[in-house]
């Protein structure tokens, strides 16, 4: 009697540890990889003229398939702030191939005084919080147009980058400050 009953309790007790792992795994949510984000390529003109857009290309992967942000930041010479420091939600469709540009708005503004150097930096940002390389853009806002970019870039867009330029020297527009 008593191996019946280890023998029942044995087949018991196995079938609970194949059954109840394979249900948990119907609910459990989308596996976040291990490996980190890839930028492969990356062009942007070095020069433009106030009223351009700016535009960031990018070819860049995640192997797991698990992209989430991109963080962006701005060095601008001058300045006591960052204007521009966080992360933006990536669209879905760019969550294992990032393949587009971003773009950055130029307006030519009141306050706007000569030329002008910055620094925008990006770095992108998988589910489980893993980084890429950080890639720094130099940009010279003046008189010289911008160049194009190299064969093989897509010209689908991806993201606007949320900054206003304004020359370093004067405050910026109260209407333009992010709260």
């Amino acid at each position: 009697m008593k191996n019946k009953v280890r023998t029942r309790l044995a087949v018991l007790l196995l079938a609970a540890g194949i059954v109840v792992p394979a249900c948990a795994g119907l609910t459990r949510p989308p596996a976040i990889g291990d490996r980190p984000p890839v930028i492969g390529a990356v062009f942007a003109s070095p020069t433009v003229v106030y009223g351009q857009t700016w535009q960031i290309f990018i070819k860049a992967s995640d192997p797991d398939g698990d992209l989430d942000e991109v963080l962006f930041s701005i060095q601008q010479a001058g300045r006591l702030y960052n204007p521009l420091h966080g992360g933006m939600p990536l669209p879905s469709w760019g969550q294992a191939v990032l393949d587009g540009y971003f773009w950055l708005e130029l307006s030519p503004s009141i306050i706007s005084g000569g030329p002008l150097d910055l620094v925008l930096s990006l770095e992108l940002v998988d589910r489980g919080e893993r980084r890429s390389r950080r890639v720094d853009l130099p940009l010279h806002i003046g008189t010289r147009p911008s160049s194009t970019p190299p064969a093989g870039f897509s010209d689908r867009p991806i993201l606007a980058v949320p900054f206003y330029v304004h020359h370093a020297s004067l405050p910026p527009r109260p209407d333009r400050v992010r709260r």
